[in-house]
C-alpha cells in the first residue's frame, strides 16, 4: 500500500496548478490528503479520498473523491460536498489520475456552468 501511496502522490505532483496541502496517508485502506487547485486566479482546497479499488469504479461510483463543502451552492457538487466526477475508464493509475484531473473537472463543471444549484 505504501508503494501505491507514493505513486499516487507522484502523479498528483505532476499536475499543473495542483499542490499538496496536507500529506497523503493511508487510513482504513483509504488514501486521504488535501490538495489546492489554482484555476483562473481562484484557489480551491479539497479533501481527497482514494479507495483501494482506484483506478476502477466500485459499485458504479468513482473510487476517488474531491470534497469541499464550501462549494455546495454550485452545480455538480453533491450534498456531502464531493464533486460529481465521471472520468474515462483506464486501468493505468497514472493515466486515470490525468484523465480525472480535478482542474479539468472543475473548470468544466463549476466555472463553465457558472450558476449555482
Amino acid at each position: 500500500m505504501k508503494n501505491r501511496l507514493n505513486k499516487i502522490v507522484e502523479f498528483i505532483c505532476r499536475i499543473d496548478g495542483v499542490k499538496i496541502v496536507k500529506d497523503f496517508e493511508v487510513n482504513d485502506f483509504i488514501i486521504k490528503g488535501n490538495i489546492s487547485i489554482n484555476v483562473e486566479s481562484v484557489t480551491l482546497v479539497f479533501n481527497v479520498e482514494i479507495s483501494q479499488q482506484y483506478p476502477f469504479q466500485f459499485h458504479d461510483t468513482e473510487s476517488i473523491r474531491f470534497i469541499n463543502s464550501d462549494l455546495l451552492e454550485y452545480n455538480h457538487v453533491n450534498d456531502d460536498g464531493s464533486i460529481c466526477v465521471h472520468t474515462l475508464q483506464n486501468i493505468d493509475l497514472g493515466k486515470k489520475i490525468k484523465l480525472g484531473n480535478p482542474l479539468f473537472v472543475l473548470s468544466r463543471g463549476l466555472f463553465l456552468t457558472g450558476g449555482t444549484r
